[in-house]
């Protein structure tokens, strides 16, 4: 892990967060349409994340980056509507 970065990786997907550029101003905990991230003191991402990008575009820094890799690899489908989402 690299200093000032929080990550995460499951099955190929990542999730990145720059501490050093993000603000702690919260708009990626305000549109998580998934409740995968929480703000205690930066942004922290759980289980529930499947790296659908909207707290990376709503990050206004620039801080969080997502990259996904393998499509597959997303929660339980029958908790959430992602059909929207899987257009992005």
């Amino acid at each position: 892990m690299s200093v000032g970065v929080f990550n995460l990786d499951i099955k190929g997907n990542k999730w990145d967060l720059d501490r050093e550029k993000c603000i702690k101003c919260g708009a990626c905990v305000a549109v998580c349409p998934f409740t995968a991230l929480e703000l205690p003191e930066f942004p922290e991402v759980n289980e529930k994340c499947i790296f659908c990008n909207i707290c990376a575009m709503a990050c206004p820094v620039d801080a969080i980056k997502v990259v996904k890799t393998n499509k597959s690899a997303v929660v339980d489908k029958s908790t959430k509507d992602i059909s929207t989402l899987s257009k992005m």
